[in-house]
């Protein structure tokens, strides 16, 4: 009985030997799952914080985003608006360009010029009758021919300067009120 208790004691020595072997390996085996759970939960709050970095970063990076479109549709349009006034312009512009080139300027420059040369020719005739009437003897004739003969071709330019600018200011007030309204000659005039 001795040796079997000796053998069974040396069966048991073994036994806990393997067993303080595999206490030994599950000790470990806690050591290393604990130590991966921490270092899993520290891997997994670094992660969350760089998911809400990446969170604030794309709401940060969608606001300017926005701002950005805004921004942009304001500026199309302001061009717009700009190129819609230059498209009105030049409209205006080609259609004034046609209008003053259906204005017959050497037609009414040849009546101008008719005039002026109807002024010089009446003029030369008033020259040579004071000529004649400077010749006359009678000195009261001579005033009084002279003092007609000025008032008639001061009221001949007169005329002449008066229908002048009226075709002028027409052509003028013509254009102004066709292209320019707001620089026409009625918001000169007084109200009535």
């Amino acid at each position: 009985m001795k040796e079997k208790i000796a053998s069974d004691l040396l069966k048991l020595e073994k036994e806990l030997s393997t067993l303080d072997v595999a206490v030994k390996q599950i000790s470990k085996a806690e050591k290393l799952s604990t130590e991966t759970v921490n270092a899993i939960k520290k891997l997994q709050k670094k992660f969350g914080e760089g998911i809400e970095k990446i969170a604030k970063h794309t709401e940060t990076t969608q606001e300017s985003a926005q701002a950005l479109i805004a921004q942009h549709n304001e500026q199309v349009g302001e061009v717009n608006k700009l190129l819609k006034s230059y498209l009105d312009l030049a409209g205006s512009t080609a259609e004034l360009n046609k209008q003053i080139e259906n204005i017959n300027f050497p037609e009414r420059l040849d009546k101008i010029s008719a005039n002026i040369a109807a002024m010089n020719t009446e003029f030369r005739a008033i020259q040579v009758e004071m000529k004649t009437l400077a010749d006359d003897d009678t000195a009261a004739k001579n005033e009084k021919a002279i003092k007609k003969l000025n008032r008639k071709t001061l009221f001949n330019n007169i005329i002449v300067i008066t229908m002048f600018i009226i075709v002028l200011a027409l052509g003028y007030e013509l254009i102004l009120v066709k292209y320019f309204p707001q620089l026409s000659l009625e918001h000169f005039l007084p109200k009535r």
